[in-house]
């Protein structure tokens, strides 16, 4: 005799609970699979005190549908057939969620990315990852360790960088950085992860699978001697430099630069400064940045040269064409004022970060006007500091 039919004797109960305004709901109570199990029938009597005949009546003909209703629940017990729809369910519902196709899931997690940078570094990451493994249907269970080592060491060995670029681009073949390999592997990562928390997977094979561990990449960022130098440079672009020395003085990233609107430009008030009130594109923070009388300069600049285009009534600065092509520009541009440095646009944040610092503020203050989630991402910053001091110190001549 099965389990089912065993708890045959248990009784099912027709059981009544009040609600609101006097009317009561029919459900019924009985043991299956070694658990209280409770079925509401969405079955309603009227109240009772004051009621008509009609009403009465139909409170009666309820009882009865609710009483045939707990007989046959009482007989798919005893017979040990209750819940065999259920189960089925279950099961066809276990089959298909494990025959998940791993591409599409990845797509799906792409998708969910808030910033656009953030969905185009999945996107990469997945086309490296089709570039080891092309096939189609391939399934998520198929992405076990064996998969996963496999595809360390094709990014470690095989891999070119510029491989999915469709930019007709003419850089010499190379291998890929030890950064962009750290990044792709991750991602791949988060996908076999995020299944093995959705129950896709039973093992995560991602736990104890080999990883990079590159240097931590320089930050570079400018004196303020050479932003002056920058200043004295003419740019091709006018309106780029002033959003890029903007954001030299406020900390945005590019993809926040490009969306400002002028609504998010708040006004003195009272005693406060004027401010930047936005949501960070790759964060999703909210962040208040007071501006300075440079911004506040840099803001005019930017009103005055969008002055009659449609675009500058509700963007500050943007839409620029791309950020590959704002850092050329930048690149040219810095290098015209004797920078031999590697500058990109994240430099102006670095820049941002560095000259608090060196102002004397308090890495707290800067971690929230920079948007930082941790702490221990603004203490970089110090870390950078101290090393250029210690530098600093080496460079004193010979005396003794």
């Amino acid at each position: 005799m099965n389990d089912n039919a065993a708890r045959s004797s248990d009784n099912v109960s027709l059981r009544r609970k009040k609600l609101k305004g006097g009317a009561v709901s029919l459900y019924l109570a009985f043991h299956f699979e070694g658990k209280r199990r409770y079925e509401f029938l969405n079955l309603h009597l009227a109240p009772e005190e004051g009621a008509d005949r009609l009403t009465r009546r139909r409170n009666a003909e309820t009882l009865r549908v609710a009483e045939t209703i707990r007989a046959e629940r009482h007989v798919q017990l005893a017979r040990g057939i209750y819940g065999l729809d259920r189960r089925r369910r279950i099961e066809e519902e276990e089959r298909r969620r494990r025959d998940v196709c791993f591409w599409d899931y990845a797509a799906s997690l792409a998708d969910r990315q808030r910033s656009p940078s953030t969905r185009g570094c999945w996107r990469r990451a997945l086309d490296y990852a089709r570039r080891y493994d092309p096939r189609e249907d391939l399934r998520m269970s198929e992405v076990d360790a064996a998969w996963l080592d496999g595809f360390h060491a094709w990014l470690n060995c095989e891999a070119r960088a510029w491989a999915i670029d469709t930019r007709g681009r003419n850089d010499p073949e190379r291998p890929l950085g030890e950064g962009t390999k750290a990044l792709y592997l991750r991602k791949v990562l988060s996908v076999v992860n995020h299944a093995a928390r959705a129950g896709i997977i039973d093992r995560n094979p991602a736990i104890g699978c080999r990883k990079f561990y590159p240097q931590e990449a320089e930050k570079v960022y400018l004196t303020v001697a050479e932003l002056r130098r920058m200043a004295d440079t003419p740019h091709p672009w006018e309106l780029m430099r002033t959003a890029f020395f903007f954001c030299c003085m406020t900390g945005l990233r590019w993809s926040d630069v490009t969306a400002l609107r002028w609504d998010q430009v708040q006004p003195a008030a009272d005693d406060a400064p004027p401010a930047l009130r936005m949501r960070q594109t790759k964060t999703g923070h909210d962040v208040t940045v007071p501006l300075n009388s440079q911004a506040e300069r840099l803001l005019e600049e930017a009103r005055a040269l969008r002055e009659g285009e449609r675009e500058g009534r509700t963007l500050v600065f943007g839409p620029f064409a791309s950020a590959d092509t704002a850092n050329h520009h930048l690149k040219v541009w810095a290098a015209r004022a004797g920078i031999d440095k590697r500058v990109s646009w994240h430099t102006s944040r670095h820049t941002f970060a560095m000259s608090l610092l060196d102002a004397g503020v308090d890495l707290y203050t800067i971690s929230r006007l920079m948007g930082h989630r941790d702490l221990k991402t603004t203490q970089v910053y110090a870390t950078i500091r101290d090393h250029h001091r210690a530098r600093a110190v080496t460079r004193l001549p010979e005396i003794l």
